[in-house]
């Protein structure tokens, strides 16, 4: 180029974005951020690789004159260690330290491997400016392309394919036939209004998701006619409206838009029916208190219509069992525990109800009931990899206090 055919303010747009690339360095490596991940406890981001390699610390010694120094320490620690009373002591009892507690290098707070997450909003940002920015990515290199992100065949940033093969995966366990393009699902989300920034967002997070499982709450009480949905708008005479429903008409439609907007993903999900039609010896069936939305089995088209089926014919009636049916789901989910770790994956589970849990024979919630519900979703989200959801399909006081 010639002198002068460069402008003030194509020279300050290049200063300005080579500032902004300057300044999203990891504060250990110092070099351009790689699969960046945020610590929970104090918001730090750091490489993937740079942060797993932050050496485990022990409790903090205090110096002489600081508030605690030379107490004994009560519990499995030796007494002759002076620790921080503040961090450690709780309602008169000490707090055992994590064996695996790690420190952030910039603000010395502790953290433990669990609460490094992946930093979805700043890969974002980084691929843009990778490629391009702007929304539109370079036509060297696309966000599906692995050779220019160093991960698997999917682009997923993550295990070459062979670690996640078809034939290797399990029944929970989302292979490759089931996964779409990152390009064809950004552009499927935003056919259906969703903004650009926020359908990569939802595509970058779809890669660790197994299966999506919604218990969908067909008791009795569902019949109340309190439940409300949104109309959409009709060009410009009417906008978008609240409408009046049952309950159980509010969740069919909730069911029937996520069976939507999973197979446009292409995330495979199950509802199950916490009433089924009939009482049954082991399992779930399809089609009768169960049915599954994946376009890698078969049309999803007539998966979504079977599905309408299944909930036009199991209407609502009987008690809210929660807890009998989540045991189910977990004993399931325990079967092929190993085989999502090693797939990084996990599976996210949907609770829609409207009442408090009770027992399969008895309308009636009570204190041993809540306590069992209570227990297996702790189990659920402590032994397994699970994420869990509660949508509520009322308003009632006593529910919503007690989720």
């Amino acid at each position: 180029l010639r002198g002068d055919s460069v402008g003030p303010s194509f020279i300050c747009v290049v200063g300005i974005k080579v500032a902004a690339m300057s300044g999203l360095r990891c504060p250990i490596c110092l070099e351009n951020y790689r699969e960046p991940h945020v610590l929970a406890n104090c918001g730090h981001t750091f490489c993937k690789d740079c942060v797993l390699a932050v050496p485990i610390s022990g409790p903090p010694r205090l110096l002489p004159g600081q508030r605690g120094y030379g107490l004994p320490h009560r519990g499995e620690l030796p007494a002759s260690q002076p620790w921080d009373v503040d961090r450690f002591v709780e309602t008169g009892q000490q707090k055992r330290w994590h064996p695996e507690t790690r420190r952030c290098p910039v603000c010395r707070e502790p953290f433990e491997p669990k609460q490094i997450h992946p930093n979805f909003a700043l890969r974002l940002l980084l691929e843009d400016m990778r490629y391009g920015g702007g929304g539109a990515m370079s036509s060297t290199a696309s966000p599906g392309d692995s050779s220019a992100r160093g991960g698997g065949g999917d682009g997923s940033g993550g295990p070459p394919n062979s670690a996640r093969s078809v034939g290797s995966a399990s029944a929970l366990e989302r292979g490759e036939a089931s996964r779409r393009s990152g390009d064809g699902v950004v552009k499927a989300l935003c056919g259906m209004g969703v903004p650009w920034g926020l359908a990569r967002l939802i595509q970058a997070e779809d890669r660790q998701v197994a299966l999506r499982i919604f218990l969908l709450d067909n008791s009795g009480s569902t019949n109340a006619y309190d439940g409300t949905f949104l109309m959409p708008p009709t060009g410009r005479e009417r906008p978008w409206m609240k409408a009046c429903c049952t309950r159980w008409e509010e969740i069919m439609r909730m069911a029937m838009q996520q069976a939507e907007w999973n197979a446009k993903v292409g995330t495979p999900c199950e509802f199950i029916l916490l009433n089924p039609a009939s009482k049954r010896e082991s399992g779930f069936r399809q089609g009768v208190d169960c049915c599954r939305v994946d376009a890698s089995q078969g049309d999803e088209v007539e998966q979504r219509n079977a599905l309408r089926q299944m909930l036009i014919s199991n209407g609502p009636k009987g008690t809210t069992p929660m807890t009998m049916r989540l045991a189910e789901i977990y004993r399931r989910i325990e079967m092929e525990h190993m085989e999502l770790v090693n797939a990084r994956q996990r599976v996210i589970i949907v609770i829609v109800t409207d009442g408090l849990p009770t027992n399969e024979y008895s309308g009636l919630s009570k204190e041993v009931d809540r306590t069992m519900f209570v227990d297996i979703l702790r189990r659920l989200c402590t032994d397994l990899p699970v994420s869990l959801v509660v949508r509520l399909a009322t308003a009632e006081r006593e529910v919503v206090e007690f989720f």
